[in-house]
């Protein structure tokens, strides 16, 4: 069986792992939203919905128990997530 120290490990790189998941493509989301609303251009197509989903899973496995509580913000935050 494994120890909690053992656990909570896997729990941190985990929610590291999905973290740096979610902010490279929530950058890159916002990146693409201007480019279409300010700049008129055509811009890739992505699955947008990846990013917040990484950034949830992230959350939700996070040994801190404030962001598991707030495992449905990355959803929010990540800007190609919401329909428009």
């Amino acid at each position: 069986m494994l120890n909690a120290e053992l656990i909570t490990a896997i729990r941190w790189i985990s929610f590291s792992i999905f973290g740096v998941i979610f902010v490279i493509s929530s950058v890159f989301n916002m990146i693409w939203l201007i480019r279409g609303i300010f700049f008129k251009k055509k811009v890739g197509t992505s699955i947008p919905i990846i990013g917040g989903i990484c950034g949830a899973i992230g959350f939700a496995v996070s040994p801190l128990p404030a962001f598991v509580s707030l495992w449905w913000l990355p959803l929010i935050l990540d800007l190609r997530c919401i329909p428009v």
